[in-house]
């Protein structure tokens, strides 16, 4: 692959991580502030986050503790979207749209 389509398509997936991002904020507005589901897509603008700004990523990456430190259903929605985002980035083919996940919910424990 060239330079220029190399570049081309980093900006092409620039662009499709922006629009991921802005869709977990638009969620992330119609969730109760603070709930788990929030948490959700809180974790999701972080990796997204990590991708468009490389100096962010590259100190989460050298700082193991910081995501043990957040909520589990974030660390989720992290964990999610980092693989998301690496699997569109590894991608042979550019994508037209990269998915938003959605919080799995538990199933309620009855006794």
């Amino acid at each position: 692959m060239s330079a220029d389509r190399r570049t081309a398509r980093r900006a092409i997936y620039l662009g499709l991580v922006r629009d991921f991002a802005a869709a977990a904020r638009t969620e992330a507005k119609y969730v109760e502030t603070g709930g788990a589901e929030w948490q959700f897509y809180r974790g999701v603008q972080a990796a997204a986050s990590d991708v468009l700004h490389d100096d962010v990523g590259q100190v989460r990456a050298t700082d193991a503790a910081w995501l043990a430190g957040e909520e589990p259903a974030f660390r989720d929605g992290y964990q999610t979207a980092s693989t998301i985002l690496a699997s569109a980035a590894a991608a042979p083919e550019a994508r037209q749209r990269i998915v938003l996940p959605v919080m799995q919910r538990q199933p309620l424990n009855r006794t």
